[in-house]
């Protein structure tokens, strides 16, 4: 026991079940992905209220030398209510090692060409995905920031019935991440939402 870091949680938990939001709605909505290497520098909070407060983009103006001005998040605009975020986080009895697991899944609805261009050029690259909670009160995250996270798998389909879905089904996941997802606070709601427009593309 003498070797193990003994650390506490300096404000505690905090919440109690009469705090939750009863209308909480389950879901993530607004989903923005960017390549790894799109992203120049991230900043971060001190625990234990430890957020992400700014994102900076590896954009010309940023970095003059090896920038891109389409170094930017872009919108990839997913079936209402079929986005999800799931998590594990696991500890290996025997080494004590901690491993981090995530995936986001959703549905695109519409099959164009840039769309499926993009996919098949970003699949099983290292790459960064943010998106908000559903619900009025849902709170950016951003998970990748450690590398690990990529487009794993696309499928669809035509349908074969006029009432057929014929979404196209995309999975981003890792499972062997350095870090997990992070909430994105950069003060306020109307700061936060402004920096997440600011690292976003506005191509369609």
């Amino acid at each position: 026991m003498a070797d193990q870091e003994c650390c506490k949680v300096a404000l505690g938990i905090g919440t109690i079940a009469a705090d939750c939001d009863k209308n909480q709605l389950a879901g993530a909505r607004d989903l923005r992905v960017a390549l790894l290497c799109y992203v120049l520098s991230i900043s971060e909070t001190a625990a234990p209220d430890h957020v992400v407060d700014d994102i900076v983009m590896n954009t010309l103006i940023n970095n003059p030398i090896d920038g891109d001005d389409e170094y930017l998040f872009y919108k990839i605009g997913t079936k209402e209510k079929t986005l999800s975020h799931t998590f594990a986080w696991t500890c290996a009895e025997e080494t004590d090692r901690n491993s981090f697991e995530e995936t986001i899944a959703g549905q695109v609805p519409y099959r164009n060409p840039r769309t499926f261009n993009v996919l098949q050029q970003w699949m099983c690259k290292e790459i960064v995905a943010i998106a908000k909670e559903a619900g009025d009160d849902g709170r950016w995250f951003i998970t990748g920031i450690g590398g690990g996270l990529k487009l794993r798998d696309v499928n669809g389909g035509t349908g074969e019935g006029t009432r057929d879905n014929n979404n196209t089904n995309i999975v981003i996941s890792g499972e062997e991440l350095l870090r997990s997802f992070i909430y994105v606070d950069a003060g306020t709601p109307a700061a936060t939402q402004a920096l997440m427009d600011a690292i976003t593309s506005t191509a369609i």
